[in-house]
């Protein structure tokens, strides 16, 4: 879940980066560095921090009324098996985890979107200017900046559309690892 958290954001700075000419340093960086870099800097940090969950799963085989993967939470909450120390660090370690992968990507992801509509909004509203100052005739003026105002509307729609179906099957996910924790 991580690197695919991850592969998100980098999708969504590369369709920034496609945005107008002028950009931050954060785009530019993005945009520029290669594949192979990012997924290796994508996979060591996902690994850094899902490694915990290798001690919360475990493989279900044969018991069909139960989930897949099988939960050991409450193997890991028994005072019996584990040290009282060893538990809360279990337990504090997989709610950082759970936090960082659901609400932290959650945030980040949004905050990307709404850039990218203000940088599309800066953009058109470009376009708009340069072609007033170019065409004279008023018919041309009025059917490019219509053009131009649609095209807007639609990425705006659509960017919306991505962001509320996100936030719809994310937002859950969210609460469910402090929900189980509790």
């Amino acid at each position: 879940r991580f690197l695919s958290n991850f592969c998100y954001i980098a999708f969504a700075f590369c369709r920034i980066s496609f945005i107008g000419r002028d950009h931050n340093k954060l785009v530019k960086f993005m945009s520029e560095l290669t594949i192979w870099k990012y997924v290796l800097f994508s996979l060591v940090i996902s690994l850094a921090f899902s490694w915990i969950k290798f001690f919360k799963y475990s493989i279900n085989f044969g018991q069909g009324e139960l989930n897949f993967p099988i939960s050991n939470e409450r193997d890991i909450a028994t005072p019996e098996v584990v040290l009282p120390r060893i538990l809360d660090f279990y337990m504090v370690f997989n709610v950082i985890s759970d936090l960082f992968n659901y609400l932290v990507f959650l945030i980040v992801s949004f905050c990307v979107d709404l850039c990218m509509l203000v940088k599309l909004r800066s953009t058109v509203n470009e376009s708009i200017d340069r072609i007033t100052m170019m065409v004279l005739n008023e018919k041309q003026i009025e059917k490019k900046k219509k053009e131009l105002e649609d095209t807007m509307k639609k990425s705006i729609r659509m960017v919306i559309l991505n962001t509320s179906i996100g936030l719809i099957f994310k937002l859950p996910l969210v609460f469910l690892p402090l929900v189980n924790t509790i």
